[in-house]
């Protein structure tokens, strides 16, 4: 499906509102939007962005913000993309990479600080115990 940015934007809006939160990858030469469907997503590429959840205009830029950052810093990386999650009524934006392999996503989130990966396919966030690190 090809699309603009505006209307990946859109999408990404909509499936942030209905299900809580959205990672997809928006690129290419044809600049299609790609959502990913399998897969343990981990952030900590870019700096998070942030906008209240009622704000449409404020969800676009922020949305378009990170997918140019991460066509800047992460140009023809196909594993690369933008999450996005509610969290005290607001959401937020982030660079994100999807991997195949539990153990790579909590030892990417160690690496990067981050608490937490979101399983595609369970449909759920995984917090990470870092005193665990070691094992």
């Amino acid at each position: 499906m090809k699309n603009t940015l505006d209307e990946a934007s859109a999408l990404a809006l909509g499936k942030t509102l209905l299900t809580g939160g959205s990672s997809s990858c928006f690129g290419g030469h044809e600049r299609n939007l790609f959502p990913f469907t399998t897969g343990f997503v981990v952030g900590g590429l870019a700096s998070e962005l942030h906008c209240e959840a009622d704000n449409p205009a404020h969800f676009d830029m922020c949305f378009q913000t990170q997918v140019r950052t991460k066509e800047k810093l992460h140009a023809g990386q196909p594993m690369i993309g933008v999450g996005t999650w509610i969290e005290d009524g607001e959401i937020f934006f982030d660079i994100v990479q999807v991997v195949h392999e539990r153990s790579v996503a909590e030892m990417l989130c160690v690496d990067r600080g981050e608490t937490a990966y979101y399983d595609i396919e369970a449909g759920e966030s995984v917090y990470i115990e870092l005193i665990n690190i070691a094992d």
